[in-house]
C-alpha cells in the first residue's frame, strides 16, 4: 500500500514532490529539505491512502509517520478508527491492539459467533434472538463498530 504525502516549498509552491510517509521521521525530513534547499518553510499540500484519515492527520511529520504506519499494518480500518477519535492516533492504536474483537459479516453473526463460544445446547440456542442481541450489545455501550464495505469490525468499549 502506497502511503506518501505531497510537499511543496513555500518560495517555490510548484516545486513539489510525493514522499512515502511509511518511513522514519528523518528520511522523511531529509527528503523535505532536499526538496526545499536553504528554505525551510514547507506545505503538505496532499495525502494518498491514507483513506479518510487524511483529513484528521496534521502537518506534524511525528504524527504522520504514526498514522501511515498504523495505515500500512491495519488498513482501512486504522482509518476509519483515526476519524472516529477525532485524530487520536493514539486511541485508534489501542483500540486496534487491545479492544478488537473481528470482522463479521453482520453484528447478528457477531452475536451468533459470541453465543457458539459458549456451547450452549441447541435446544436454548433456538430461542435467541441475536439480532436484537447484537443491537443490544451495541446499545448498551459494551461494544462499538466500524462498518467498511460489507463488513462489521467489532471492539470492546
Amino acid at each position: 500500500m502506497c502511503i506518501e504525502i505531497y510537499v511543496t516549498s513555500v518560495s517555490e509552491p510548484t516545486k513539489g514532490c510525493w514522499i512515502d510517509a511509511n518511513q522514519e521521521e528523518r528520511f522523511i525530513r531529509e527528503e523535505i529539505r532536499e526538496l526545499c534547499q536553504e528554505d525551510d518553510h514547507y506545505i503538505i499540500a496532499d495525502y494518498r491512502g491514507f483513506f479518510n484519515a487524511a483529513r484528521w492527520v496534521s502537518n506534524d511529520i511525528d504524527e504522520i509517520v504514526c498514522a501511515a504506519r498504523l495505515i500500512s499494518d491495519y488498513g482501512e480500518l486504522a482509518s476509519e478508527l483515526i476519524c472516529d477519535n477525532h485524530g487520536n492516533i493514539n486511541e485508534a492504536k489501542h483500540a486496534l491492539e487491545n479492544d478488537y474483537v473481528g470482522e463479521y459479516v453482520s453484528l447478528t453473526a457477531y452475536a451468533r459467533s459470541s453465543i457458539e463460544k459458549m456451547n450452549l445446547p441447541n435446544e436454548i440456542v433456538g430461542y435467541i434472538d441475536f439480532e436484537k442481541m447484537g443491537k443490544g450489545h451495541l446499545s448498551s455501550g459494551r461494544i462499538f463498530t466500524v462498518e467498511i464495505d460489507k463488513s462489521v469490525h467489532v471492539f470492546r468499549n
